[in-house]
């Protein structure tokens, strides 16, 4: 025979209540500040001079407006009408994927996603790069291709 469990005392509830999760995005900052962290003194991920400097403003928020002019005067910054963004990032990725690299397309909302995914779908199909024979249902009613080994990853992401 089990012992019952025993209730729980406020003791151990406030004691729970300790441990409580980090909040969204600050278990890095809490691992920091407890203390024996090592952080990095410059910035390696970026090629194009002044960018590095641009993102640490734009993290700080110190002159917004400095880092928007930075990055339309270095093309970053495209206006367009949702349909012309979509085409420029789905003929950007493609063109990425025809010189033979690895591309990435993103986007800000699920909707978004999916019609990026659809027609990055049909552009695999259409190039042979995924066998149209095996696909698997998936959420919405929507079907996955199996890529073939050869294919790169093609992902649209929010």
């Amino acid at each position: 025979m089990v012992d019952p469990i025993p209730p729980l005392s406020p003791e151990l509830l406030e004691r729970l209540e300790q441990f409580a999760a980090v909040e969204a995005g600050g278990a890095l900052r809490f691992i920091s500040r407890a203390g024996g962290a090592i952080e990095l003194d410059q910035l390696h991920r970026f090629r194009v001079p002044g960018e590095a400097d641009a993102s640490l403003i734009l993290r700080d928020g110190e002159n917004n407006r400095a880092v928007f002019d930075w990055y339309r005067d270095k093309g970053r910054i495209v206006a367009g009408t949702y349909d012309a963004t979509c085409d420029m990032v789905f003929t950007a990725w493609a063109g990425d994927l025809g010189k033979g690299l690895t591309s990435l397309m993103t986007a800000a909302d699920t909707a978004t996603v999916t019609a990026l995914n659809l027609r990055a779908q049909a552009w695999h199909i259409e190039a042979g790069t995924v066998d149209t024979s095996q696909t698997t249902a998936l959420r919405a009613g929507r079907a996955r291709t199996s890529a073939t080994s050869s294919s790169p990853a093609s992902i649209a992401a929010a």
